[in-house]
């Protein structure tokens, strides 16, 4: 059994005074009615919009909200949507954002933070529409857990940059694609790279790639890498595996470290010499990133 996303790109609601607080809050609530939202779900996300507007906006620091769709098939037969919504916090830090918490994990499905010393907050928060369900019908918990941004540039109505991850009983994929140039054609050939991993998921990573190849000759061209690493490791320590071509490249992290895998050159659906699979291991409660450059 194997499942594949591919997730809409974030729309931005800057947060700089006090007039954005219900621009934002009208954008995403109808966002959410558009997704079959109820009036009790929309005013409980509006109330929770407008708290992390309230804390963006708090002793004069600013931020921004970063909101996407999400839909989950996995609730029964039908698909369920909801609203997730990071706050990015520009400010220095928020001394009282533990005594916003209980507020805050009222309002919403889902709720995580992300606090350093000297940076504002990040926080992450899902509302699903639908009532509550039986226990056995609740969508189960991931078993990979993941954070993605995807933004088109200022003044793009589009990104150029697409992303699609797949799972399986043993592995966790992700694709990413940069297409060349921006605007709706390096939108089309990224989205059409990141298609590919739908049927291909569980293939070797050059295949993937030479599938990515063969869909994109039609169009302007992308860089494209693939990230797997193994969802459950059976040694203390793993490996995660990567190839790319073009203007990509993944890292693993460790607390002190990481470790670079590159990509070689070409442009997937034009021309490119080799692929070639790279390899860093890691050892559990490590992250690993597959990010753009280009």
């Amino acid at each position: 059994m194997s499942e594949v996303e591919l997730v809409a790109v974030q729309q931005r609601c800057e947060i700089t005074e006090a007039t954005h607080s219900g621009v934002a809050c009208r954008s995403i609530c109808n966002l959410a009615r558009g997704l079959g939202f109820s009036e009790t779900e929309l005013e409980k996300l509006a109330r929770l919009v407008t708290e992390c507007a309230t804390l963006l906006l708090r002793n004069e620091a600013h931020g921004e909200l970063l909101v996407r769709p999400l839909a989950n098939g996995k609730v029964s037969t039908a698909v369920r949507y909801g609203v997730e919504v990071l706050s990015i916090d520009s400010g220095p830090g928020a001394a009282d954002i533990q005594a916003r918490m209980s507020q805050l994990k009222g309002l919403s499905d889902e709720l995580d933070v992300w606090t350093a010393p000297g940076h504002g907050p990040v926080l992450r928060f899902v509302s699903w529409n639908g009532l509550t369900r039986p226990e056995e019908d609740r969508v189960t918990e991931a078993r990979v857990r993941y954070g993605v941004v995807n933004l088109p540039l200022r003044g793009e109505f589009v990104s150029g940059d697409a992303w699609s991850c797949h799972a399986d009983d043993d592995n966790f994929t992700v694709l990413i694609a940069d297409g060349l140039g921006h605007g709706p054609m390096a939108n089309r050939a990224a989205t059409e790279a990141a298609k590919t991993l739908e049927s291909s998921g569980g293939a070797p990573l050059e295949s993937i790639l030479e599938r990515a190849h063969d869909a994109l000759r039609s169009t302007v061209g992308a860089a494209a890498g693939v990230a797997r690493f193994p969802i459950s490791a059976q040694e203390e320590r793993s490996h995660v595996k990567f190839a790319g071509i073009g203007n990509v490249a993944a890292s693993v992290w460790a607390e002190m470290s990481h470790k670079h895998l590159p990509s070689h050159d070409g442009v997937i659906g034009h021309a490119y010499r080799r692929v070639q699979q790279f390899e860093a291991s890691y050892a559990e409660g490590r992250s690993s990133s597959c990010t753009p450059t280009g």
